[in-house]
């Protein structure tokens, strides 16, 4: 798949397949999205991929902590859509608008996709040191890009979340 069609062809995807995702392909994607350049050739991240068994019990803990009302627990701080520059909190103000008559439409199964990890057949964890420098997280992010648009030209689906860490 060409670069041009991977970027406009990528969307996130909140409900996906029971398929399995075979390991030689989540490794490739991996090893392409290592191509992403970053500050100095740092290459601050690691990437963890949960499938099978260990995924399994990631899913029965994330079920459990969303039943009791535990909050994600990402690294970086949720912002909300009006600490944003008005230009960036228009657009998210957009999507919400576009986005909440899906979730109208069916709420039962998207909370439910949403609950179990929208189903997903494999979990990749981007992780930095503890105390990561501004760089490193810029890089992450990059990294995070590169990732999905690897993971769409080779026929897997992505969707970013800070949501999956409780």
């Amino acid at each position: 798949m060409e670069t041009i069609k991977a970027i406009h062809t990528r969307h996130s995807v909140r409900a996906f397949k029971d398929d399995p995702i075979e390991p030689q392909l989540l490794t490739m994607i991996v090893t392409d999205a290592q191509q992403t350049p970053s500050w100095g050739n740092s290459q601050p991240w690691q990437v963890y991929i949960a499938t099978g068994h260990a995924l399994t019990n990631i899913k029965q803990h994330y079920a459990t902590a969303a039943e009791q009302g535990i909050a994600e627990d990402a690294d970086l701080a949720k912002v909300h859509r009006g600490d944003f520059s008005a230009f960036a909190s228009q657009n998210m103000g957009h999507w919400v608008g576009t986005f909440r008559p899906v979730i109208d439409s069916d709420p039962t199964t998207y909370w439910d996709s949403r609950a179990n990890l929208y189903r997903a057949p494999a979990i990749a964890y981007l992780v930095l040191d503890a105390n990561p420098n501004s760089w490193s997280i810029y890089d992450l992010g990059a990294f995070s890009q590169t990732l999905m648009l690897a993971a769409t030209a080779r026929g897997v689906q992505s969707v970013p979340s800070y949501e999956l860490v409780k």
